[in-house]
């Protein structure tokens, strides 16, 4: 069996016949969506009719800071309904989509002096591009709990509320900002009034 290629650099030597055999083929291409210009490109593939789409590539990274993790080929635009793997059969021209999920990250809370957190509450988990939301408030004796920070010498670093977007791609440490309590008394003085 020769391609045609190969056919027509042999040398001739006399009459020979040579049948043709045709092999129908179709071509997926594929579309990494929002995050194409932090991927290196996937080349679209041409197989043969009626034969599964194996290996699937996988795409990759241009660097290490990656926010989002593959989850997936899909034949609509949405990524909706059922991933294509490595067995899917195709039968016509295709263009698959990536799907991107936003990972998740670990936010460690750090009293900064305050009191011990109970089981469970010393840590938060955020997602890529999503806010923060409602932290655990802190407890310290003779202290007022002023917020949470990005660095342990609070006024140096940016408070972190309940609508501020995560945009890291690494595990975080927040800080909590304290102000110290100062009781306040008065003395009142009263003048019985003349009777």
């Amino acid at each position: 069996v020769y391609t045609f290629e190969e056919l027509v650099k042999l040398p001739v030597t006399g009459n020979v016949t040579y049948t043709a055999k045709w092999v129908r083929e179709v071509t997926v291409s594929f579309n990494l969506g929002a995050y194409a210009q932090d991927l290196y490109p996937v080349e679209q593939l041409t197989i043969p009719y009626g034969s599964a789409i194996s290996p699937l590539p996988t795409p990759i990274w241009k660097n290490n800071a990656v926010a989002m993790s593959f989850d997936g080929w899909y034949l609509n635009a949405e990524c909706t309904g059922t991933a294509v793997t490595a067995e899917t059969v195709v039968s016509q021209a295709h263009t698959l989509y990536a799907k991107w999920t936003a990972n998740s990250y670990t936010v460690t809370l750090n009293v900064n002096g305050g009191n011990a957190w109970e089981e469970g509450k010393g840590t938060a988990s955020v997602t890529y591009g999503k806010a923060y939301g409602e932290l655990p408030v802190p407890t310290r004796d003779g202290h007022g709990f002023r917020g949470w920070y990005t660095t342990q010498a609070c006024d140096a670093g940016t408070e972190v509320k309940a609508d501020t977007v995560f945009t890291l791609t690494a595990n975080q440490t927040l800080y909590a900002k304290w102000q110290q309590l100062v009781e306040i008394s008065k003395t009142f003085a009263y003048t019985k009034p003349e009777t």
